[in-house]
């Protein structure tokens, strides 16, 4: 079954950023990223450019992107990983890719495969991304992204000094928090190990980005707020990053509460604000659930 999380709160949060500093940054930053990988070495900033889009949720530029680099250097493997990562959607909307961006994932993968990435690392991503994809007509959304976070907790804890693999994991096992469990506990495990790759990359748009999500509940959203505010700054070319709803000055409510309803049932607790979303018990754990 699908779990849906309370992405409003992130959403606020990254409201809240300072203009001015947003202004102050280039129109085609990014932020930095240092994904390693053995393509041509004319093509790196193309491929990192790419990976930070990914990291923003910039869907048809970085699949955009990947296949270009695919296409000048038609042995860099890892860029199928890249495509069929983007494609699928939002991780944290509990929602999953369309069943055609699920079938040009899975193409892909398969293309990856057949190229034959040139280290043991990039093949292993491409494995860990096609978890998701693996039986993906006859899996519930929740399925894929157990499966998902479990590949990653692999992958992360077979490559320990690669930090790209860390937040990744982190991501997806965000992903997994159920609002049936109020300790928020999988939301606060993410959230450490992004805390620490923050101090270590403080222009990194994905760990900006991905702790916002991880605190992505009332209880502890205000934990998201220096995040929130240095997210726009850190990538002001990512419209994820930048277009968000802006406050109300009608209502002193506190900001996650503003134009929202809340609702209970049986298994959850359910918010409903801009979109209708919807949640229920969780089918499967992993770890920290």
């Amino acid at each position: 079954m699908n779990m849906h999380r309370p992405i409003v709160i992130s959403l606020v949060l990254l409201m809240l950023v300072t203009p001015g500093l947003i202004h102050a940054q280039s129109k085609d930053q990014l932020g930095k990223v240092d994904f390693q990988n053995s393509c041509s070495p004319a093509l790196q900033e193309s491929i990192q450019r790419a990976v930070a889009m990914l990291h923003s949720f910039r869907y048809a530029e970085t699949e955009k992107a990947f296949r270009e680099v695919l296409a000048q250097d038609p042995s860099c493997a890892i860029a199928t990983w890249g495509i069929a990562a983007i494609l699928m959607s939002n991780p944290l909307a509990s929602i999953g890719p369309s069943p055609q961006w699920a079938e040009r994932a899975k193409a892909a993968i398969e293309q990856g495969r057949k190229i034959g990435a040139k280290t043991q690392r990039e093949r292993d991503y491409i494995e860990a991304v096609a978890a998701y994809y693996e039986d993906w007509a006859n899996r519930p959304e929740r399925t894929r992204q157990v499966n998902r976070a479990r590949a990653f907790e692999a992958l992360a804890a077979r490559y320990p000094n690669d930090d790209e693999a860390q937040i990744f994991y982190a991501l997806y096992l965000a992903a997994t928090q159920s609002l049936a469990d109020q300790s928020y506990k999988i939301y606060l495990t993410a959230a450490e190990t992004l805390e620490k790759q923050f101090a270590k990359h403080p222009e990194h748009p994905g760990i900006a980005h991905y702790l916002i999500h991880s605190y992505d509940a009332p209880p502890i959203a205000a934990k998201g707020l220096p995040a929130a505010r240095r997210y726009a700054g850190i990538a002001p070319a990512a419209p994820h990053a930048l277009h968000m709803p802006n406050p109300s000055p009608r209502t002193s409510a506190p900001p996650w509460r503003r134009n929202r309803t809340r609702t209970s049932t049986s298994s959850c607790t359910r918010w409903t604000t801009w979109s209708t979303r919807t949640c229920s018990s969780p089918v499967m754990q992993t770890r920290g659930a």
